[in-house]
């Protein structure tokens, strides 16, 4: 009687056949889930950030040179974490370095509203655009000053907030087309 040592190819082949199509059938549904959660987590970053921009000015913590009664928004984004010597940690340390120096966090970019002047501390607003579209996320989503939340499918065609959303494109021009308010 001969003595069994290993595997025969037809076994590594049936357990290479079987790893294969559990793989081709379950990597989908995981990266379309971390895809989902993506876009949670940027739906949330999104109502944190206004919720901290109202706090911060609430808190009086930056005023108008030329009426000081009047209190400002946090601008640059960082502010919402550190203000001066003050550690406010209305946004986390992490969030607010993503946002300043344009890396990604959770999958999305966050961008100033291009439409929204320079230095200006009177109004806000803040994109998310996918990291990588379709793979990161498959929608770009814009919060306004009054707390809503935009999102739109841009197609594959996106690179950043300033090149595809201002003018005509933009969430607040009332003949933009595709922006469905979701929030």
């Amino acid at each position: 009687m001969r003595e069994k040592r290993g595997f025969t190819l037809i076994e590594l082949m049936i357990v290479v056949a079987i790893v294969i199509i559990v793989a081709v059938v379950a990597v989908p549904g995981v990266l379309q889930t971390a895809k989902s959660d993506n876009q949670q987590k940027a739906i949330s970053a999104l109502k944190a950030y206004y919720d901290a921009q109202y706090q911060f000015k609430d808190r009086g913590l930056k005023k108008r040179a030329d009426n000081p009664s009047i209190s400002l928004f946090a601008r640059p984004f960082s502010e919402l974490s550190r203000y001066g010597e003050q550690n406010l940690g209305l946004v986390s340390p992490e969030f607010a370095a993503a946002v300043d120096a344009h890396h990604g966090f959770n999958g999305y970019y966050f961008a100033d509203d291009p439409r929204v002047p320079p230095g200006s501390e009177s109004v806000f607003g803040l994109f998310a655009v996918p990291c990588l579209y379709g793979k990161t996320g498959d929608f770009v989503y814009f919060i306004d000053g009054a707390g809503k939340i935009h999102e739109k499918d841009p197609g594959a065609q996106i690179n950043t907030p300033s090149t595809h959303f201002t003018g005509a494109n933009h969430p607040r021009d009332p003949a933009a087309t595709g922006w469905v308010t979701v929030q």
